[in-house]
This record gives structure tokens, sequence and C-alpha cells, in this order.
């Protein structure tokens, strides 16, 4: 394990960045990272629904022809 994880470096690098974006925000504020997160991991859940519904609607037995 490395210590700090780089995702923490990659906020204090983009602090800076999303400053001069959001107005009225402070850079360090909890509830935008937050807001931000839980966006990315329901988008990532999202795409990963829609490919693991389309792969349980292939019958298996001909898959396993086909290969």
């Amino acid at each position: 394990r490395t210590w700090p994880p780089y995702g923490v470096g990659g906020r204090v690098l983009a602090s800076g960045m999303l400053e001069s974006i959001l107005w009225d925000t402070a850079p360090w504020d909890p509830l935008t990272y937050g807001v931000g997160a839980v966006l990315l991991m329901a988008i990532a859940m999202l795409a990963s629904y829609v490919w693991a519904r389309r792969a349980v609607r292939v019958d298996t037995v001909e898959a396993l022809r086909a290969e």
C-alpha cells in the first residue's frame, strides 16, 4: 500500500481548476465531492447493468456451440 492514495493527490491538483469552474463553492466542499462520487458510481453501475442484462439474455448452449 502506498500513501497518500493517487485519488487524494488528484483531488489536491484539481481543486484549483474546480474553484475556477464552480461559483460559490469551496474547492474542498464535501457535498460537491460526494455528489460527484455518487454520480460517477451511478453511471458505472448503469453501464454495467446494460451489458450484464444483454449477456443474461444469450442462451448459454447456443453461445458455447458458436465458439
